[in-house]
């Protein structure tokens, strides 16, 4: 498709959509996220509250952590994008979606739990997408003590 093609696209969309797509939002679902954002200043806060409940501890915030959010924000509305939707997701939508895929990622992945952090959630994504996507916990993904003991019985066999 060329850009004039896609001009056209856009100028053919409802008002309300196109208003959207000037508002920064662009075709892949994807804004660009400040510090001084106001989804990015909920999603540390959330971030925050998360960690305190699960790790009963203050997170110590550090610059790294904010480059890995803004790249998770940036990951979570990519996902959200490709969901069918009949209105576009909010700030709001986006922040409430992030920290609903940091706890069912602490589930998915014991390792991820035991070193809960923003980095390892970002580079982890895909696969923690994955998991989560699959049902899959740190608790089923274990093989059980009879699956084995069938795997000791076949190899004294």
């Amino acid at each position: 498709m060329t850009k004039e093609e896609i001009l056209q696209a856009i100028q053919a969309l409802p008002v309300d959509d196109r208003r959207w797509i000037k508002q920064g939002i662009t075709l892949g679902g994807r804004r660009s996220i400040s510090e001084t954002d106001a989804c990015y200043t909920e999603a540390r806060r959330a971030w925050m509250r998360l960690y305190d409940e699960l790790k009963h501890e203050h997170y110590y915030w550090t610059g790294k952590d904010s480059a890995h959010l803004k790249q998770l924000l940036a990951k979570i509305r990519a996902k959200m994008a490709e969901m069918p939707s009949p209105t576009p997701a909010t700030d709001a939508d986006a922040v409430a979606n992030m920290e609903l895929f940091c706890r069912k990622a602490a589930k998915a992945d014991s390792w991820v739990a035991d070193n809960l952090s923003v980095a390892i959630i970002n580079s982890k994504f895909n696969e923690l997408y994955t998991k989560i996507k699959n049902g899959k916990s740190a608790t089923n993904n274990k093989p059980d003590s009879s699956y084995l003991q069938g795997i000791i019985a076949d190899l004294n066999a």
